[in-house]
């Protein structure tokens, strides 16, 4: 029979199932395997919904839809992006997802002779970047882009 000794250290050395899911997760994600990181990342959020990972997993899933590219990709990538500032406005990742909305308007934007949507929304939320975080380090990068989408 083992020792008590000998289970608590074994038992030390388990990793919790929610950060499991969330290495499972991002590594469907770095090998393309979009669908499959975003399940594993819903079933973290939804099983572990007051987990420190849980807030992680909802910008995973952003960043999977977004590096899976696409307009309706693209779209569920704001989506997922915006309503993570909602849900996590303090987080320290609040003005990387707020930075993945510009660029989703950013990269969505047409020849200047085209339809001016995503040029506004991106104007609009670069605006909402710089009041929300005006001493962020992407502050430069986002001026840039101001001055971009204004040309």
């Amino acid at each position: 029979m083992p020792s008590v000794k000998g289970s608590a250290k074994l038992q030390k050395s388990v990793v919790p199932p929610d950060k499991t899911l969330f290495e499972t997760g991002s590594d469907y994600l770095n090998k393309s395997q979009y669908i499959k990181a975003r399940l594993a990342f819903q079933n973290l959020i939804l099983t572990y919904p007051d987990s420190e990972m849980a807030a992680e997993a909802h910008f995973a899933i952003g960043d999977s839809f977004y590096e899976e590219g696409g307009t309706e990709n693209l779209l569920q990538a704001e989506n997922q992006f915006k309503d993570f500032i909602v849900f996590f406005p303090a987080h320290p990742k609040a003005p990387d997802a707020l930075m993945k909305v510009i660029s989703v308007n950013m990269r969505s934007m047409g020849a200047p002779d085209r339809d001016q949507h995503y040029a506004y929304k991106a104007l609009q939320e670069i605006r909402s970047f710089l009041r929300q975080f005006p001493d962020n380090d992407f502050v430069p990068i986002v001026k840039q882009y101001e001055s971009d989408v204004e040309e």
